[in-house]
C-alpha cells in the first residue's frame, strides 16, 4: 500500500456521509496534536502551547491514527484497522510503476482533487480490508497519482512510530508528552506540572530558593547582583569570611570580612565575627559594642549619651566637670584631668595647684595654694564661724531664727547653733539663712515671708532651727538676696526660689515660688552663683558670667534694661562672681577685678561716681584672690594678704577709720596676712588673720559679735571664734 502523501485525507463521519479535510488547511505547516493534526513527535511536546498531550502526541481523548489525531469514534477506529491491515499488506506493484499498473488505493491516499461532493449514498461503509469495490467516484485517476518522491513517511510519523513508550525511565517521566527528569526540570519539579517559581531551581525533584548569599546559583541568571558565584553557590564576597574579596580567599580567626578585605573582629568597635564579638560585648549593627561603656549604646544598642555625658556602667553619666569622669579624657574649662577625673587645681584640696598634691586635714586650696578650710560665713545682717572642733557659733540679728539656734534672740556674741557640723557653706538675707551640707543636701531656717525657705511652706511660718529644702540634691554652690535664695546643682543646673518681682528667679515671669525652680534659659553648665538685692548672676564652666532680673543701675552688665531671662555679660570670662545692693563683681583668672552697676558711692571702685552698665577695672594694690560685695560697697582680699574696700563708708564699710566715702580700693585698717574674706551683701564684712577673726561695719544687730551695736569704723576681734 502506498504511504500517506503530502496531502493526506482524514475521513470523518457524519450522519450517512462523509468529508475529508486536508490537514494543512489553516494551520501551520507544524501544527500537530489537534484534531485533524498530525501526531506530535515528543521532542516537540514540551512549549507549544497545547493542552495535555497523551502518550500518544495527541490531545486526550483524541487517538492517533495513521499519524493523524482522530476523534475515538467506531468510525475513527474503522479507519485505523483499515490503516493498519493496509500496512501489513505485502506490496502489489513497486512504487515506481506505470499510473495504469498501480494497486488499489487505501482511503488516505486518495490524491486532493477529488470531488468533495459526492453523494452521500454513494460513499458506502468502508471495510476492515479496503478492497477496489469502492465507489467509481473515489477512484484516483491515473494523471493524479502523486510522484514517488511525496511518497515517503512524514517525520512526524516515523518519529512517533520509532519511539519506544519505555525509554522514559525513572526519573524520568512523560510529562505532556515529553520524556522530562523531574529531579531537576523546572517545569516538572517532582512530578509533571509542578513548576518551580521565579527565583528557584528544582534541585533532587524539589523547589529550592537559588541566587541569594549562600544559595545555590540559578541556572537562569546565576547570582542575585553583588554576588559571586563560588563553586555554585552564590557568595557576597564584600562580607564572606570565607570567600572574601574572591572565590575560597578565607579571612583567619579572629578577622572578619568588611568591603572585601579580612579585618580584625570581636573586639570593642569592631566588625562582629560572623554574628558573635568577644565576651561581654554585644553586636550593634554588625558592629562589637560595649554596652557598658560605649557613648552612643550606652545599655543597649542605639542609646546614646549626651555631649557631656559618658556611659558607666551600662548607665550615662554626667561628664567633664570637676569631680566628675573626663569627657573621653576632656574636661571643661579651668579643669585639669587627673585619673581620668577632671579637678579644679585652683579649689580641689586633693589636687591643690597640681594632681595629686593634697592639702593638709582641715585646709582647702584656694587659688591653687592650700590654706586654712573656711571658716567665716556672713549674711546679711549675722555671721556664723566654724570651730576647730567642727562646730558652729553664731551671732547677730535672730528675730526670724536665722541664727538657727531655736531661738529668735538677737545675739551680741558667738553663741551656739544647731547648723550641723558637716556644713560645708551658709548664706543667707535679711532674715533668712540656708546651708549647703557635705552630702549635696540643702538646709534652710529663719523667715519664709517670700518663699525663700524653698520648702513650699506657708509664707506664714519660721523656722529657728535648720528644715531640709524637699527635692533639692548634688547641690554644688548656693546664693541668697535679702528674700530669695539659689542653688547650683552638680549636673550644672541652677534653681532658685523665693521673692521674684524683679524677675530675680529666673522663671520668665514675677511670681514668687516657694520651692526650687528651674532657671530658665541658661545655656551651658554653671559651677557658681551671687544674688544681690533684687538681680541674681551665674559663672558658667567656661567663665562667661550671665545675669538676671533688676538692671535698674546697670548691675547685669549688659545695658540698661531689667531682663526677664538670663542674658550673657558680653566680653567677661572669669573664675568667680559676687553681687549685693544693685552691684556686680567678677574675679578674674589674673587676680584683676572687674566690677558694674550703681556707684554713686564709688562702689565699682574705678575712681569715678558714674553708674557703670558694662564690666570696668578695678585698681587693686595687687593681684586678688577674693571678692566680697556688700550692699553699697566692695572689698577684694589681695594675694599679699592685705584687705581693700571701696564705696559706701557711712558705718565703716571700708574699714579704714574713717566716714569718707572710696572711690577706688582703700587699705582696711590692722588687717595683714588675711587668708579668709567673707560678706554677706549686707554692711559688715569678716576677715580672718593669724590672730583671730576680724569684723568691721554695720554693727546695729551685734553682727561684729565684739558684743556692742554701734559701727565699726575698724576691725574689732570676735572672742572665741
Amino acid at each position: 500500500m502506498r504511504s500517506v502523501t503530502r496531502y493526506a485525507w482524514v475521513w470523518l463521519l457524519a450522519g450517512a456521509g462523509a468529508c475529508a479535510l486536508p490537514l494543512d488547511a489553516g494551520r501551520p505547516e507544524d501544527a500537530c496534536g489537534r484534531v485533524g493534526e498530525r501526531c506530535c513527535r515528543t521532542d516537540a511536546l514540551v512549549g507549544r502551547g497545547a493542552g495535555p498531550l497523551a502518550a500518544t502526541g495527541c490531545e486526550a481523548p483524541l487517538a492517533c491514527v495513521a499519524s493523524v489525531c482522530t476523534e475515538p469514534t467506531d468510525a475513527a477506529t474503522d479507519v485505523a484497522d483499515a490503516a493498519a491491515d493496509a500496512a501489513d499488506a505485502p506490496d502489489e506493484a513497486p512504487l515506481d510503476a506505470a499510473p495504469d499498473a498501480a494497486p488499489d488505493v487505501g482511503p488516505l491516499d486518495v490524491a486532493p482533487d477529488v470531488a468533495l461532493d459526492a453523494p452521500a449514498d454513494a460513499t458506502p461503509d468502508l471495510p476492515r480490508d479496503v478492497a477496489a469495490d469502492r465507489p467509481d467516484a473515489l477512484d484516483v485517476p491515473d494523471a493524479l497519482d502523486v510522484p514517488d518522491a511525496l511518497d515517503a513517511p512524514t517525520e512526524a510519523s516515523a518519529d512517533v512510530a520509532d519511539a519506544p513508550t519505555d525509554a522514559c525511565a525513572a526519573p524520568r517521566a512523560v510529562c505532556s508528552g515529553a520524556c522530562v527528569d523531574t529531579l531537576t526540570s523546572a517545569l516538572h519539579c517532582g512530578g509533571c506540572n509542578r513548576p518551580c517559581a521565579v527565583a528557584e531551581q528544582c534541585r533532587a525533584g524539589r523547589c529550592a530558593a537559588c541566587g541569594a548569599a549562600g544559595q545555590a546559583t540559578c541556572a537562569v541568571g546565576g547570582c542575585l547582583s553583588g554576588l559571586t558565584a563560588c563553586a555554585g553557590v552564590c557568595r557576597d564576597t564584600r562580607t564572606d569570611e570565607a570567600h572574601c574579596g574572591m572565590c575560597d580567599s578565607a579571612c583567619a580567626a579572629g578577622r572578619s570580612c568588611l568591603a572585601g578585605a579580612c579585618s580584625a573582629c570581636g573586639a570593642a568597635g569592631q566588625p562582629a565575627c560572623g554574628t558573635t564579638c568577644n565576651a561581654r560585648l554585644t553586636v550593634c549593627s554588625g558592629v562589637c559594642r560595649d554596652l557598658t561603656a560605649d557613648v552612643a549604646n550606652c545599655g543597649a544598642c542605639g542609646n546614646a549619651c549626651g555631649a557631656s555625658a559618658l556611659c558607666r556602667g551600662a548607665a550615662c553619666v554626667p561628664c567633664g566637670r570637676a569631680g566628675q569622669p573626663t569627657c573621653a579624657g576632656a574636661c571643661a574649662a579651668r579643669l585639669t584631668p587627673c585619673a581620668d577625673t577632671c579637678r579644679d587645681l585652683t579649689a580641689d584640696a586633693a589636687h591643690c595647684g597640681a594632681c595629686g598634691r593634697s592639702c593638709d586635714v582641715g585646709a582647702v586650696c584656694e587659688a591653687g595654694a592650700c590654706r586654712a578650710r573656711a571658716q567665716l560665713f556672713i549674711t546679711y545682717l549675722s555671721s556664723f564661724a566654724r570651730l576647730a572642733d567642727g562646730t558652729f557659733r553664731a551671732w547677730g540679728s535672730n528675730n526670724a531664727g536665722q541664727l538657727g539656734d531655736g531661738t529668735t534672740t538677737q545675739r551680741l556674741m558667738p553663741s551656739t547653733t544647731r547648723v550641723v557640723a558637716d556644713t560645708e557653706e551658709i548664706v543667707g538675707g535679711s532674715q533668712h539663712s540656708c546651708a549647703r551640707r557635705a552630702d549635696g543636701s540643702v538646709q534652710c531656717w529663719g523667715s519664709n515671708a517670700a518663699g525663700q525657705l524653698g520648702d513650699g511652706s506657708a509664707s506664714t511660718l519660721t523656722r529657728a532651727t535648720p528644715a531640709p529644702v524637699p527635692g533639692l540634691s548634688a547641690v554644688a554652690a548656693l546664693a541668697a538676696g535679702p528674700q530669695h535664695t539659689c542653688a547650683v546643682r552638680g549636673d550644672g543646673t541652677v534653681r532658685c526660689w523665693g521673692a521674684n518681682a524683679n524677675y530675680q528667679l529666673g522663671t520668665g515671669d514675677a511670681r514668687n515660688r516657694d520651692t526650687p525652680t528651674a532657671v530658665a534659659g541658661l545655656t551651658g553648665s554653671f559651677v557658681a552663683v551671687a544674688a544681690g538685692t533684687e538681680h541674681t548672676c551665674a559663672l558658667r564652666s567656661d567663665g562667661a558670667v550671665w545675669c538676671w532680673g533688676s538692671n535698674a543701675m546697670g548691675q547685669l552688665g549688659d545695658g540698661p534694661a531689667t531682663r526677664t531671662a538670663p542674658l550673657q555679660v558680653p566680653g567677661l570670662t572669669a573664675t568667680a562672681v559676687s553681687a549685693g545692693g544693685q552691684n556686680t563683681c567678677a574675679l578674674l583668672a589674673d587676680g584683676s577685678v572687674r566690677c558694674w552697676g550703681a556707684n554713686r558711692y564709688g562702689q565699682v571702685g574705678d575712681g569715678s561716681n558714674t553708674n557703670r552698665n558694662a564690666p570696668v577695672a578695678v585698681r587693686t594694690a595687687a593681684p586678688a584672690v577674693e571678692v566680697r560685695v556688700g550692699a553699697t560697697f566692695a572689698c577684694a582680699r589681695l594675694m599679699t594678704g592685705v584687705v581693700q574696700c571701696w564705696g559706701y563708708n557711712g558705718y565703716g564699710a571700708v574699714g579704714d577709720g574713717t566716714n569718707n566715702h572710696r572711690a577706688t580700693p582703700t587699705n582696711v585698717v590692722g588687717v595683714t596676712g588675711a587668708t579668709e574674706l567673707s560678706g554677706g551683701g549686707g554692711g559688715h564684712t569678716c576677715a580672718r588673720i593669724p590672730a583671730g577673726v576680724r569684723c568691721w561695719g554695720y554693727n546695729t544687730n551685734g553682727q561684729c559679735g565684739d558684743g556692742g551695736t554701734t559701727f565699726r569704723m575698724t576691725p574689732v576681734a570676735v572672742p572665741g571664734v
